[in-house]
């Protein structure tokens, strides 16, 4: 997925019960909606 947006990318795939791998200094952190039953 490309967008201009990274964070509107983030926010969409999040609200849409995707994960999402983001990158940081130490490597990759997982992030998912928890109050989402089908993500």
């Amino acid at each position: 997925m490309v967008e201009d947006d990274p964070v509107s990318a983030f926010q969409k795939a999040i609200s849409n019960g995707q994960i999402v791998a983001v990158k940081g200094i130490g490597g990759f952190h997982l992030c998912v909606d928890a109050r989402n039953n089908q993500a």
